[in-house]
């Protein structure tokens, strides 16, 4: 975005190359390999970026999906005409339920009561959710040093039919300063799913890795980055 006049910029601009964004995310794609694909992060406007710039860059590397933090930031990308996967990372509200159903926008659910306010028991089909799991970011999520007490409510939700788990993932909170701390949560996650699976709950599409523990601890790129 060079050589674009905006008024008040005399003392302050930002020039963004594209040509660099899509370079970086090539970059990331190709690290991560055939068998994990890309999902951009586009909340907050593409951090500021701009989305439909960031999206139309974008393009030619053909995302799974993109990552946004609110239900209307979902609803941009349509009007966009973006067709495919987008996963919502901020908590649900109930009142997001009918628009996330409408746009067809998949939730991060922190906790049983959200996924409770997701079950659409009746509904054409299930409502496609991504557990979140805390593995020691300690911001939310569902402990993952106590699976035991969570995962029958995860059990009984999903039988309900009411809603479909696509996914399971984590937030890693040093992955750009520590990679020991980040292989000690990629290995609590590892128990969770194990847990999981034991149990019965398939955990869908496994995704923690940003771009830093992407790059530096390859072994975190599971099915999404």
């Amino acid at each position: 975005m060079k050589n674009v006049p905006i008024e008040g910029t005399e003392r302050a601009w930002i020039e963004v190359d594209l040509g660099a964004l899509r370079r970086n995310s090539r970059v990331i794609s190709d690290r991560a390999g055939d068998g994990c694909r890309l999902l951009p992060m586009v909340k907050a406007d593409a951090y500021g970026v701009g989305l439909e710039r960031v999206v139309r860059a974008l393009r030619p590397l053909r995302p799974w999906g993109y990552g946004v933090a609110a239900t209307a930031e979902g609803r941009d990308l349509r009007e966009l005409g973006w067709s495919g996967r987008v996963i919502v990372f901020a908590p649900t509200l109930p009142a997001d339920i009918d628009a996330l159903a409408l746009e067809r926008l998949e939730p991060v659910v922190p906790d049983l009561e959200a996924l409770s306010h997701c079950e659409r028991v009746g509904a054409p089909a299930p409502l496609p959710v991504h557990l979140e799991v805390d593995t020691g970011m300690g911001r939310l999520g569902l402990r993952w040093d106590e699976v035991e007490g969570w995962l029958p409510g995860v059990l009984e939700a999903v039988r309900a039919g009411g809603v479909e788990l696509a996914g399971t993932m984590t937030h890693f909170h040093s992955a750009d300063v520590d990679s020991e701390l980040t292989r000690e949560q990629w290995s609590r996650l590892q128990g969770t799913l194990a847990a999981m699976r034991e149990a019965g709950v398939d955990p869908g599409l496994v995704h923690a890795a940003n771009s830093a523990a992407a790059v530096l601890n390859p072994e975190t790129r599971a099915d999404l980055v």
